[in-house]
């Protein structure tokens, strides 16, 4: 418990620190997006009145206490341009971003726990060579590359997946699914191959064990050993690396959702950049700071379920 409340507590200053690091760092940046708003057309008196409407008057600490006062309240206001609401545009594009990353993460577990597993036990096999060699080809593929050359090959020669756009949840399920498959392959794939590595250290670590070859000696054939005595031991440290691939995925999802013209989060921040919507572009990547700080949060009360050390260790 001491654990999981000191885990907490460090989560609320971390994002605290956050919240101000990403603000300080926008409210420096060139430009006033009033005016970008207003048009060139715009008197001085019709700026004014839009950035005193849009909260931009005032020093940094003040617009700081004001943003975080709304983000806390739910009230995130509207963009500049099309008067819309910034809550109801970022829950729109988030059921695109979230069930893309998540299909991404899924597949990559998927494909990488039992490739790294068969890579570890037949390291001085053919066929554990050929995973680690296809793995490390997988890491130096850009996701950008892999979703042209998807698009490519299965949406436009072989014409099996969508080649871009999406379909609503609410439309069509399988139509929407359809439209996130060939994105969350493409964002995959490089995560996969990095996980697979990993997942290959680590078992080949726990097969070095005196509780494995002890385990063997008992008559217990390899894989035996490994499924009762070391995939727990050896989910550790891939547990760790799951929680940064997580965190990659949602960056990587900015791209992606480019590549495929995907109407989500990512794709909203680069148009928030361009049209200067300073307070959706804070929003945007204060969501994105406080996934990825959730990430890490649950990666560390993970390891309690995992490493029963944890639990009976003293503060």
């Amino acid at each position: 418990m001491i654990y999981v409340l000191r885990r907490l507590g460090i989560f609320a200053v971390t994002l605290l620190v956050a919240s101000m690091v990403v603000f300080a760092v926008l409210a420096v940046l060139p430009g006033d997006p009033a005016e970008v708003a207003a048009g060139t057309q715009a008197t001085p008196e019709q700026v004014a009145a839009l950035r005193d409407e849009y909260g931009l008057n005032g020093s940094v600490p003040q617009r700081y206490v004001r943003w975080l006062g709304d983000i806390l309240t739910g009230d995130l206001g509207n963009t500049f341009v099309s008067k819309r609401s910034i809550a109801s545009e970022i829950g729109t594009r988030l059921q695109v971003t979230l069930p893309l990353v998540l299909m991404g993460m899924v597949l990559a577990v998927a494909v990488a726990i039992p490739l790294g597993v068969i890579a570890a036990v037949g390291h001085r096999k053919v066929l554990g060579t050929a995973v680690s060699a296809v793995a490390q080809l997988g890491i130096a593929v850009p996701a950008f590359w892999a979703g042209l050359m998807l698009i490519t090959l299965v949406a436009v020669r072989w014409g099996l997946l969508p080649a871009g756009g999406f379909i609503p949840w609410g439309e069509s399920p399988w139509e929407a699914f359809r439209s996130l498959l060939l994105p969350a392959i493409s964002l995959a794939i490089v995560q996969a191959a990095i996980l697979t590595r990993y997942v290959r250290s680590s078992v080949l670590e726990v097969m070095r064990e005196d509780y494995i070859r002890t385990a063997r000696a008992k008559g217990l054939s390899q894989g035996a050993a490994l499924r009762r005595h070391g995939l727990r031991n050896a989910a550790i440290p891939v547990v760790t690396v799951l929680g940064l691939q997580l965190t990659a995925l949602l960056v990587g999802a900015v791209v992606i959702e480019n590549v495929f013209t995907l109407p989500g989060l990512g794709k909203q921040l680069l148009d928030g950049i361009n049209s200067r919507e300073i307070v959706l572009v804070l929003d945007i990547v204060m969501i994105l700071v406080a996934a990825a700080l959730v990430v890490n949060l649950i990666v560390d009360l993970l390891y309690l379920a995992i490493d029963p050390r944890l639990r009976r260790a003293r503060p």
